[in-house]
Parts: C-alpha cells; structure tokens; sequence
C-alpha cells in the first residue's frame, strides 16, 4: 500500500457514516509500525467494533508500542553519550552515565533509582541491534527484549551475541516464560563453564529475607536457592497439602500449602517423612560426561548439566529421570530406594524367580535388591534391580556378590570364589 492509498483509507474511515460499523483494515495488524499505523489507530472508534476487529486494534496497538519503545530506548541511549560540556555538539563521549542518569530522572520526574533502571536498559537494548530492530518493528514486545538482554548478561560478548542472533528470529512466537527458558538453554549449551560460574556465585549470595505487608501480613522468601532444592521442597509441601483436602477440611489447596509451607519450618511437622518428587529430562551424553547440554527441570526449566549428573548418583533423595538420545526417551528411572508399582512389576516380569542359582522362589513374593546399594549411590532402575527371594537376599552380608551380565544373565561368586551363573528365562 503507497502513501496515496493509505491516506485515502483514512479519510474513508474519518468520514464514514456513523450508522455504519466501522471499517478497520483487515491487515492492519501487519501494517509496518508508524506514522501510518498511529494515524488509523486514532481515527478508529473502539465502542462500535466487532470482537474480531477489536483484535486486530490489540494487535495493532501492541505493534506500535513495542516501535515507540525501541524509539524511547534510542533516545535515552544516546543521551547518555551526550557530552555535557558541549551539549549543543554532535560529538558522542563514553563516561557520562551518571549526568545522563540526573538528566533522565529530572526530564520524566523519576526517581534516581527508577532514571538508573531505565538507562542501563537503554544501554542494554542498544547493545544488541538484533534485538532493537526486532521491537522497532513490533516483532516482540519490551519486556521480551529484557528476557533477552537480561538473559545473556553473564556470557563474553562474542557468546552473548550469538545467542541473541540464535534467539531473536524465534522470540516473536513464544511467551516470555517459553523465551526466558530458550535463551537460558542456549546460554548453558554455548558457555557452560560461565554459566557454571555464575550459579555458584549466585548460590554463595543466597538469602531468606523477610517483609511486613502494609495490611499487617507478612512474607517469608528465599532468593537464589538451587533449583533442585526449590523443586523438591515445593513438591513435598504439595503433596502433603494435597493430602490434608479431604472432604472435611475448608481451609483452600493454596492455603493449604502456604499452612504446611510454615508448620514444616516451624516444626509442627517433623515427623513428616513425605520426600518431594520431580522429574528430570537429560541427554544420555550428558549423562554420561561426553558433553554438558542443559538438562530440564519441567516447570522451572533448563538445569546445569553438573547439577543434574549430581543429582541422578545422590542417594537419599526422589528424583524421577527421563533419559534422552536425539530428542527421544530412552530410559526411565528413578533415585528413590522403593521402586513404584509399574518399575517393580517390569522387573519381577523380566526375571519371574529369584536370580540365585537353583532357586524357584516366584519373582512376586521377593525383594527387589539394588545390585549396587542404594546408600553407595546405586539408582532404583531396572538395571539395578533383581528379585532376590529373603533368604538370598541375605547371603551379601555374607560373602556373596553378583554381577549383571551384558544379556541380562546374573553371575554369583560365593565366599570361596566359585562363579554360578543364572539366565533369565526365556
């Protein structure tokens, strides 16, 4: 559309007849973010639209918002170049932050830390022009272009740059939750020595902070906790919130977590021995130490691969792991003691007896023993398991080991250093 055609579908929709709805162009959410856009977007009268054409003003709107942003950025941006002995000339400078700072906080009546704030945001976005041009163009919104920035603050410059041209494209079709994942995924994927240095820096300046609420309530919270204690302390506080909902009970699920939040820590439930439960998707490369891509924490999102190696050989804790190879599940297994219903009965499937030599003992009234104990970091998995009838199960106290073989055979060597092997049955 030329500028003649664009000013004759102005003076269209100036003049039409006001017992007419209407008429709002039906690409005008593409429109390109400007002049034009601001001129339709005034001339249009929302109360007589159609819910369809409302979204498509929304759209509009949203567009033009995100161009004025990156234009506001600009300013403010260069603002802080702008030599203040000579502020007439063209001529940019480096070190003139804080009396750009005082300019910008006395200009929009802000407060000094609300001018800082907005400055080193400035800065931030006119860093990366991927980014700015993407929010010129109404591509994403201000707030997805601070997931951005903010989310590769701690790379080199180089790495930061390619993870913002890796992530830019892909920003406009994600929410800023979906965003903030994706650009800490490939932060971790690109530099994870770095992204290593700045959890465990971030973990040393952990904190629990306190506030008294105006309305006389009060916050307790912690800041920069590991992620996988976060997620298995949440989990634990649901499960046994969700516990105490029966039929009787009126206090809310969300009151009820927020009760048990404060009876665990203030000891009314010590003798609670419920454990969190969360899943953990990893790379089998990752797993096994070839290479360092995130793993995930679903509902918190990507993990350090060095957390997640820890977490999958640390007994004692409940930790549900899905194991990937080219994006597809490969195996399942859990770091709790107890095996769930569905990984006992595979395993008492697979084997039917006990594995001891000669014994006829049914798979179904058996132990499950961990081949490799669950308190020297053994996993509760299938390949760690084998039904061992209670007498049987006894004899590793005395002497008696056993291995897994390749084909799924066990092979036993006694006290005196004979070897038996049992095959599973076919």
């Amino acid at each position: 559309m030329d500028t003649e055609q664009m000013f004759e579908l102005l003076a269209t929709v100036r003049t039409a007849d006001r017992e007419d709805p209407p008429t709002v162009p039906t690409d005008l959410d593409s429109w390109e973010p400007g002049l034009f856009s601001h001129a339709m977007l005034t001339s249009i009268d929302r109360s007589r639209l159609s819910g369809r054409d409302l979204v498509t003003v929304l759209r509009a709107e949203a567009k033009l918002i995100a161009h004025l942003e990156a234009l506001h950025a600009q300013t403010v941006s260069e603002l802080a170049h702008i030599d203040p002995d000579d502020p007439d000339e063209t001529a940019r400078v480096d070190d003139v932050w804080e009396v750009a700072s005082d300019e910008l906080g006395a200009a929009l009546r802000l407060t000094r830390r609300a001018a800082e704030t907005r400055l080193d945001r400035a800065l931030q976005l006119t860093k990366y022009p991927e980014v700015w041009e993407a929010l010129a163009a109404g591509e994403i919104d201000a707030y997805r272009a601070q997931v951005i920035c903010d989310g590769v603050a701690g790379l080199a410059p180089v790495a930061a740059q390619r993870v913002v041209a890796d992530v830019t494209p892909l920003a406009s079709d994600r929410t800023s939750g979906q965003l903030r994942a994706l650009v800490r995924r490939r932060c971790l994927a690109i530099d994870p020595d770095a992204a290593r240095r700045d959890y465990e820096e971030r973990v040393d300046d952990r904190i629990v902070v306190t506030t008294a609420n105006d309305d006389g309530t009060a916050d307790l919270c912690g800041y920069q906790l590991p992620p996988d204690r976060v997620a298995e302390a949440r989990s634990r506080i649901e499960r046994i919130a969700r516990s105490l909902k029966t039929a009787d009970e009126t206090r809310t699920l969300d009151q009820l977590r927020a009760d048990v939040y404060l009876d665990l820590l203030c000891g009314t439930l010590s003798d609670d021995t419920t454990r969190g439960v969360v899943d953990i998707t990893i790379d089998l490369p990752t797993l096994a130490e070839l290479t360092d891509r995130p793993a995930e924490l679903p509902g918190w999102g990507p993990l350090l691969a060095d957390i997640a190696r820890r977490i999958a050989h640390e007994p004692g804790r409940t930790w549900e792991f899905t194991v990937t190879h080219q994006g597809e599940p490969v195996w399942t297994g859990t770091t709790r003691r107890r095996p769930d219903t569905a990984l006992a009965r595979r395993v008492r499937a697979r084997y039917r007896r006990c594995v001891f030599p000669g014994c006829r003992m049914p798979a179904r009234t058996c132990d499950l023993d961990h081949r490799t104990p669950w308190c020297e970091g053994g996993t509760t998995c299938p390949h760690n398991l084998a039904p061992l009838c209670r007498h049987h199960h006894q004899l590793r106290e005395h002497g008696w080991t056993y291995e897994r073989l390749p084909d799924g055979s066990h092979r036993w060597t006694s006290p005196l250093g004979w070897t038996y092997t049992t095959r599973p049955p076919p």
